[in-house]
């Protein structure tokens, strides 16, 4: 009997060390809409097997802005399938290869954090920018990219707010 009651103690005891130091997963539900996804490649990075995930967040929203306009173009969340690490360095490479320039200063760019789960760039080419935030939860097999991107009136815009155009 003693012997039973050690070995049932012991069980509990391990069940609750574990479930206080074991990290908590948030499974993430999925809903995949690729809708959206050819229209912001049209002008914005996106990787193979993006998609907007319906479950989840508030609609994407996707409006071409015409030349000459200023406005914001593209807000909202896209999910990718992978590791963010993965995901974060394909953003980068493509925005070299493709001609996107960054913007300098810690602000503006912070290299995805596996034990953090996060990072962060923001990026131009000709009249637009795009920000973009990165986010992988422990248990997520899918990354949460946050889009912003605006399109300016002519290049250059972006560098000088200070003439209130």
């Amino acid at each position: 009997m003693a012997t039973a009651t050690k070995n049932i103690l012991l069980f509990l005891s391990t069940l609750v060390l574990l479930s206080c130091g074991a990290p908590k997963l948030d499974p993430l539900q999925v809903n995949k809409d690729y809708t959206v996804i050819p229209e912001i490649a049209k002008f914005y990075l996106v990787p193979d097997g993006a998609f907007e995930n319906k479950g989840y967040s508030v609609p994407i929203k996707f409006n071409e802005v015409q030349d000459g306009r200023f406005g914001i173009e593209l807000s909202g969340q896209i999910f990718v399938p992978g590791d963010g690490n993965k995901v974060f360095l394909w953003f980068l490479k493509q925005s070299v290869t493709q001609g996107w320039g960054d913007f300098a200063g810690d602000n503006y760019f912070k290299s995805f954090d596996p034990d953090k789960g996060e990072g962060y760039m923001s990026i131009y080419k000709e009249r637009r920018t795009l920000s973009l935030e990165f986010l992988q939860k422990p248990g997520w097999e899918y990354v949460r990219i946050n889009y912003l991107g605006m399109a300016y009136r002519k290049v250059g815009d972006y560098l000088d707010n200070s003439k209130g155009k």
